[in-house]
C-alpha cells in the first residue's frame, strides 16, 4: 500500500511473530499493549480468533489507534455494537474487512441486478465450500468461539446481499453440525422483490471454491471462483442475445453470439 509503513507485528506464538517480523522487516512481539507502546501505530489489522476481536478492538480504541478488524466484527450483535460504540466514543475509526463487494466481478453484478432487476427483483444463489478449518485450528469447530460456517463463511456473501439488494423482508435458514462437517443453508427474501439462496459448507471432500450466480427477467450473470482466485465469469444479455466471456488468467474478453 502506498504511503503505509508495516512498523510491528504480533502472535502470541512468539516463532510465529518472529517469523513474520523478520520477513517484513517490522518489529516483532508476542503482546499487543507492548507493540502499541513501542511502535506508536496509526492503524491495527486485528486478525486474532473472532472471540478475541471485542477486547483487542477495545485495547486498540483505548490506545487511540485506527481499527481494521477481520470479520465477522464479533459474536453477537450486541458485541458488534459495543465494539462500534466504543470506537465512537473514544474517536478512533473501526472498519470491517468485508471486502467481497468491492471484487470487480461482484461489483458488475451489482450494477447489472441494478439495472435489470430493478423493482422487480431477480434470483440470486451463491456458495462457499472447502475443508474444514479446524482440522488446523481446533477453535473453529468450537460456535461460541468462531460463530460456525455462517458466522465466519457465509457472512461474505450475507454482508454482498445487503448491499447490492437492500432490506430483508424474510429469512429462512438451517444448519447441520457433526465433528466433521458444518453444512448451512439460507434463503433470504428481499423488499425488492429479490430471492437469495446462499450455502456455505466447511468439510467439503475437495478444494476451496466460491460460485453465484443472479437471474432477472432480461439478464443473467454468473462467476466462479477456484481455489480462491477468479477462474471466469459469464454475463449473457437477453436484449441483445449475447454472451460475454471473460477469462480472468489472461485478463481478455471476447463476444460470441448465441
Amino acid at each position: 500500500m502506498p504511503d503505509v509503513e508495516l512498523v510491528g507485528v504480533c502472535d502470541v506464538n512468539e516463532r510465529s511473530a518472529s517469523v513474520l517480523g523478520k520477513l517484513t522487516g517490522a518489529g516483532f512481539y508476542t503482546d499487543v499493549q507492548q507493540m502499541f507502546d513501542s511502535e506508536k501505530p496509526d492503524v491495527v489489522s486485528i486478525t486474532v480468533p473472532t472471540f478475541l476481536h471485542l477486547p483487542i478492538v477495545k485495547l486498540a480504541a483505548d490506545n487511540g489507534v485506527h481499527v481494521i478488524c477481520e470479520k465477522p466484527l464479533a459474536l453477537s450483535a450486541v458485541e458488534a455494537e459495543e465494539a462500534i460504540q466504543y470506537c465512537e466514543q473514544r474517536g478512533v475509526r473501526l472498519f470491517v474487512g468485508h471486502v467481497v463487494r468491492f471484487f470487480p466481478s461482484y461489483r458488475q453484478l451489482t450494477e447489472s441486478a441494478t439495472r435489470f432487476g430493478g423493482v422487480r427483483g431477480g434470483v440470486y444463489h451463491a456458495k462457499r465450500a472447502g475443508a474444514h478449518p479446524g482440522q488446523v485450528q481446533p477453535w473453529f469447530k468450537d460456535p461460541n468461539k468462531s460463530g460456525g460456517v455462517i458466522l465466519d463463511l457465509m457472512i461474505h456473501d450475507i454482508d454482498y446481499i445487503l448491499g447490492a439488494f437492500g432490506e430483508v423482508s424474510e429469512v429462512y435458514a438451517f444448519n447441520h453440525l457433526s465433528e466433521e462437517l458444518d453444512y448451512a443453508s439460507a434463503t433470504f427474501r428481499f423488499r425488492n422483490g429479490t430471492i437469495a439462496q446462499l450455502e456455505a459448507f466447511w468439510g467439503y471432500p475437495g478444494p476451496f471454491h466460491t460460485s453465484f450466480e443472479y437471474a432477472a427477467r432480461t439478464e443473467s450473470y454468473g462467476g466462479q471462483l477456484g481455489r480462491g482466485k477468479l477462474a471466469g465469469s459469464e454475463v449473457a444479455v437477453g436484449e441483445f442475445g449475447g454472451r460475454l466471456r471473460r477469462d480472468a488468467s489472461k485478463r481478455a474478453a471476447e463476444r460470441s453470439l448465441l
